[in-house]
């Protein structure tokens, strides 16, 4: 091997390595010492109250409306559970068509009356990158008589999920952060009318 290509190849690899650490150090997956776990976090103030925000979000119908990622999210298990109670699982397709596009389901593993929801997110298709074991999370903050926060949080269930699954997160957060802002400006817009 020349010295040009060794140069070359030395460069490269020198390149990469400041590009990836750079943006792992900008990642909004990002350490959160409450949870003891790394996390993206995204919140914004409703002009609503936490009960009604709450509800809105428990009716899978209204994803048409305020996500930007997904077209439709179909109820599994409605005539057993509620829609947006504990145990409710649901399908959510990026497409109408839902034999194209991303796919996955939800399942809700905890709930607060006008408070929180976490839910499991699981059987992921179509996706570039995959990892098992991601839990979502709705809080919702009252802060006045007619206004709350809304945070959306995702993280993955396991304290260290291991290095590829933590690298594949980072990669990825930048546009879950992206998404999960839209979602929330879309969210506030709808409960605001």
């Amino acid at each position: 091997m020349s010295v040009r290509n060794i140069i070359f190849i030395s460069s490269a690899a020198l390149i990469i390595a400041v590009l990836l650490t750079t943006g792992l150090i900008y990642s909004p997956y990002k350490y959160d010492e409450e949870k003891g776990r790394a996390i993206i976090q995204v919140s914004i103030d409703i002009d609503r109250s936490a009960d009604e925000v709450f509800t809105y979000l428990g009716n899978s119908a209204n994803a048409e409306d305020w996500s930007v990622f997904v077209d439709h999210i179909s109820t599994l298990n409605s005539d057993k559970v509620a829609d947006g109670a504990v145990g409710s699982v649901r399908r959510c397709y990026q497409n109408p068509d839902e034999t194209e596009g991303m796919v996955w389901d939800e399942e809700i593993l905890e709930r607060i009356d006008g408070q929180y929801r976490k839910l499991n997110v699981f059987n992921m298709k179509g996706f570039s990158m995959q990892a098992g074991g991601l839990l979502t999370e709705q809080i919702y903050t009252e802060k006045g008589s007619n206004s709350c926060e809304l945070a959306l949080n995702l993280y993955f269930e396991a304290e260290s999920p291991g290095f590829w699954n933590e690298l594949k997160m980072n990669i990825a957060s930048y546009q879950v952060h992206r998404i999960f802002e839209q979602n929330l400006e879309r969210i506030k817009y709808y409960n605001e009318l």
